[in-house]
């Protein structure tokens, strides 16, 4: 099966391929990251980031990645290079533009 994946460089010269994450992979990601954290909202935060990275992870370098492989993250990257791909993925998931390319305007409307 293939998929679209984006190839990032990072300034490590370390390369790694993300896909796009889906609506699916932020509920999935948020239900995680909600059982780690409690009711501490800094650790939810860094905790969400780090699930959607997960599941938004394909490769490194030439070496393909399973969720089990998935869990160390951690191991994979230096706070600079995680620091980095957290950029791209919230560039390439929308996170950062919350209004995308969509319009708003206002309208009448009468509802039956």
């Amino acid at each position: 099966m293939e998929i679209m994946v984006s190839k990032v460089t990072l300034g490590t010269g370390k390369v790694v391929y993300l896909k796009e994450p889906t609506v699916e992979d932020m509920e999935k990601a948020t239900q995680i990251a909600g059982k780690v954290a409690g009711d501490n909202p800094g650790q939810m935060g860094v905790m969400l980031q780090k699930e959607l990275l997960k599941r938004s992870l394909v490769q490194i370098d030439e070496k393909k990645l399973s969720m089990s492989e998935k869990e160390g993250v951690n191991n994979f990257f230096s706070l600079r290079e995680y620091s980095q791909i957290m950029k791209v993925l919230r560039d390439i998931s929308g996170i950062d533009d919350s209004m995308g390319n969509c319009q708003v305007e206002n309208v009448t409307f009468t509802a039956n």
